[in-house]
């Protein structure tokens, strides 16, 4: 899948642009947005050539282009996600939680944003630590490292300073292949730790997206423009949660320390995957285990 990932990094800066948009932590910066549509396509292209995952990467690519296009409110996303994702699911026999899990991963790491790099590098450690579990299980999938090396060559135009935005098309058939895959490996339990800082995130934000809370469009940190650093703004996201912490920071510097957070999960999550934990709880709930 070098290919792929080599082939979205000559296109990128040379596909049409849809849109265009401010950096709000640069003066006077605007660059192209929604670009992860480049990436989309070329990863349901070659879905289509090794005939895998041809419906669910369509319809995540699809989902993301109409909100990248049209703007949708999060509970139209909500609900459009549960009606073309519930062919992607309801053959599982838990598929009522198999979709709210997938609406989740769809949407979570839209909302873990606001900083250069930071949604792609979330895709990057997830997608790479599912090449990871496939080694250890001796399987042979394209999918997780066409993910991988296609949010790689997105990182590089992404990451700090910005050259492009990726825009929703990429954070929902990104978040779409965690669960997607999750679904294929049987390991609900490892991408549940997995995604740690998503859940975090997600419950910081709770007060904001239930309307408790003045709730902007874009719940970025706040940018110090005479030092260069980022500081909190106040809203609920992780972001601010680690600068609160932390201190301010410079915005690269932000992005990997996010990127260590999600590693550090990950490893923890890949430590215990081979203890089988899923086929543990469900031989202990009664419910037969299957080989993965």
């Amino acid at each position: 899948m070098i290919a792929a990932g080599l082939l979205a990094w000559y296109l990128i800066p040379r596909a049409p642009h849809i849109s265009y948009g401010m950096d709000m932590h640069r003066e006077n910066t605007i660059v192209p947005e929604s670009m992860g549509y480049v990436t989309g396509i070329i990863c349901l292209l070659a879905c289509i050539w090794y005939q895998t995952h041809v419906y669910d990467m369509f319809v995540g690519v699809c989902l993301g282009m109409l909100d990248d296009i049209f703007v949708l409110r999060w509970r139209t996303k909500i609900l459009l996600h549960a009606i073309f994702l519930i062919p992607t699911v309801w053959h599982l026999w838990w598929w009522p939680i198999a979709l709210l899990c997938t609406i989740f991963c769809s949407n979570s790491i839209n909302i873990l944003s606001g900083v250069n790099g930071v949604e792609v590098i979330q895709i990057i450690v997830m997608s790479m630590s599912f090449m990871c579990m496939d080694i250890l299980d001796g399987r042979q999938d394209i999918f997780p490292g066409l993910i991988t090396s296609t949010s790689i060559a997105l990182f590089w135009f992404n990451c700090y300073p910005a050259r492009i935005f990726v825009g929703d098309t990429f954070t929902t058939y990104g978040g779409c292949a965690i669960a997607w895959m999750t679904f294929t490996r049987r390991c609900y339990i490892t991408t549940a730790v997995m995604m740690i800082p998503q859940g975090v995130n997600f419950m910081l934000s709770l007060p904001q997206l239930f309307g408790y809370k003045h709730c902007p469009r874009h719940r970025l940190p706040r940018w110090n423009q005479s030092l260069d650093m980022l500081e909190s703004s106040g809203n609920g996201t992780l972001l601010n949660w680690i600068l609160e912490g932390v201190g301010p920071m410079h915005e690269a510097r932000l992005t990997v320390l996010v990127g260590l957070l999600q590693t550090f999960f990950a490893s923890i999550a890949l430590t215990l995957y081979p203890m089988g934990l899923e086929d543990i709880y469900l031989h202990s709930s009664g419910f037969p285990s299957m080989p993965r």
